[in-house]
């Protein structure tokens, strides 16, 4: 099996092919991937639920590549901060910003 097989095989694993369905809140853990708040806030612009919960409290990933948005913030900041910027309303954001990780 070569690299690619590999990552393919883990992504297919991890993967798991569960249908959108409409929900009270769209949970948006932390990360330094801030494609994670995007798709949230487009998900939640589309109608899927009339709130989200944007969680993290860690800037941890500031020292990382791309992680100079974690600066001084949080990860559930940053990501409310996205959303709003994308057109999300304040009014419905709810930050948990004392998480320290998803379990």
């Amino acid at each position: 099996m070569n690299a690619q097989e590999a990552i393919e095989t883990i992504w297919e694993y991890m993967h798991l092919h569960h249908k959108l369905e409409k929900a009270d809140a769209i949970f948006v853990l932390g990360s330094r991937d801030i494609r994670t708040a995007a798709y949230a806030a487009k998900l939640w612009l589309d109608g899927w639920a009339p709130f989200l919960v944007c969680s993290g409290s860690g800037n941890i990933h500031s020292d990382k590549p791309g992680g100079e948005c974690f600066i001084g913030t949080t990860e559930a900041e940053v990501f409310a901060k996205i959303a709003i910027e994308m057109g999300v309303p304040k009014k419905a954001i709810l930050i948990e910003n004392k998480s320290q990780n998803t379990g």
